[in-house]
């Protein structure tokens, strides 16, 4: 009976050593997600990144209280990587089979190396810290491609991702029901106030009102930080559905299985409440690329759920989507007369939000045709647009409002084209 009772039992992995460095590593990994938005930090040379008195973000060199969880997890992930090379199981490592992305990654590094290379010694400093957090998201992405390799380790993941986004959920909405911050300083909340300069805002009729930004520094980044909870949330309601089982309660199996199917119901309707309500805050972000991604996302998630799911999952995601769908279109109407500055194609009221992603635009354009190949430098773009236009205010100096323009900008149209 025990030598039965035994061989149920899941045999460990036999080096004991790199098992409980995956699952540390792992923990650290989910930790590391939910602190993610925290903003808490050091910041090293607070002088140098102060122009007329005025704090310029993109010239400060700061240290996170999430870095240290990052270089933890990526010294670990290290070790891991070692233990597989010297028993020879690294073939097996997810890393070996991305060859193609890993040679790009090398490229995009030698590129960036390259590009500081030829600036002073401050632009080093500043490339070469971005060049850190470069090589620290590489990282964290082949840490990614190798370890979350099953259905419970991407669960758990998106798990940690619904987290934080309630978290930062909870607290934009206070932030825009109150209109100010809620001196949440221990997670590096920003200071935030109609009156204050620098912060996202939106005008209706002459009036300034805040755009809640969480533990994040702008309401575009909460935005994106909540459009991937959503997604996290839907992917769960997708994924963790029951099977078309027949249940005969009659049975010990079919007791189980019964409270298996009661957990997944409520476990799908906490997903649900969680879906709508992030959902909700993001619309008061009210941005626009957020929220034109999400249209587009979810109708590309509708074709390929209808196309290739099967019918009880397909019939559970629909009904979150047509209530998340319902949502919007409610709030949206609520409101209409904010969104509907934000909507327009034309500055409104005083908002020049659009006329000043023209000119970065332009500023970013005019910097690539000057240095097409290798770029102004890796984290050099705002030090050049201040040697641009010495004469704009502090908080004009902001980097172009388009990833592809700002990674052409610094590093190049080769760099552009392995990115």
């Amino acid at each position: 009976m025990n030598n039965l009772e035994s061989s149920k039992t899941t045999p460990k992995p036999n080096n004991t050593i790199l098992y409980y460095l995956s699952k540390t590593a792992f923990g650290l990994f989910l930790i590391y997600l939910f602190v993610l938005p925290f903003e808490r930090r050091h910041i090293f040379n607070l002088d140098q990144a102060n122009l007329d008195g005025n704090f310029v973000e993109w010239l400060s060199i700061s240290f996170y209280g999430s870095d240290l969880i990052l270089l933890t997890l990526i010294f670990i992930f290290t070790l891991i990587l070692g233990i597989k090379l010297v028993k020879g199981e690294i073939i097996q490592s997810g890393i070996i089979h991305s060859r193609p992305l890993f040679g790009a990654s090398l490229a995009l590094i030698v590129l960036s190396l390259a590009s500081i290379a030829c600036l002073d010694f401050s632009g080093q400093l500043l490339g070469f810290i971005k060049l850190l957090r470069l090589m620290a998201a590489l990282s964290i992405f082949f840490y990614i491609i190798d370890q979350v390799r099953t259905k419970k380790l991407v669960v758990l993941t998106f798990g940690a991702l619904i987290l934080s986004g309630i978290f930062q959920a909870g607290v934009a909405i206070f932030q825009f029901a109150t209109q100010k911050s809620l001196q949440l300083k221990i997670f590096g909340e920003i200071d935030l106030a109609p009156e204050i300069t620098n912060i996202a805002k939106i005008v209706v009729d002459n009036s300034r009102l805040i755009r809640p930004v969480g533990t994040l520094p702008h309401a575009n980044v909460l935005a994106i930080f909540l459009l991937i909870a959503i997604f996290a949330c839907l992917f769960c309601i997708l994924y963790t559905q029951n099977s078309g089982e027949a249940v005969d309660n009659s049975t010990r199996r079919g007791i189980m299985l019964h409270v298996e199917r009661l957990k997944q119901k409520y476990l799908n309707i906490a997903l649900l409440i969680c879906l709508l309500f992030i959902t909700l805050v993001f619309v008061l972000t009210l941005s626009r690329i957020a929220l034109a991604c999400l249209v587009v996302d979810l109708v590309a998630l509708v074709i390929i759920n209808v196309k290739f799911s099967k019918k009880g999952r397909r019939n559970n995601f629909l009904k979150a989507l047509i209530s998340q769908l319902v949502l919007l279109a409610v709030v949206g109407l609520i409101l209409w007369p904010l969104m509907q500055n934000r909507l327009g194609v034309q500055d409104k009221d005083g908002d020049m939000a659009l006329s000043n992603r023209l000119h970065y635009n332009q500023e970013a354009t005019e910097m690539i045709i000057a240095s097409p190949f290798l770029g102004v430098g890796l984290g050099n773009s705002i030090p050049t647009l201040m040697n641009r236009s010495p004469d704009q205010e502090t908080w004009q100096y902001q980097p172009v409002h388009n990833l592809y323009l700002l990674v052409t900008t610094e590093i190049g149209l080769l760099g552009f084209f392995i990115f």
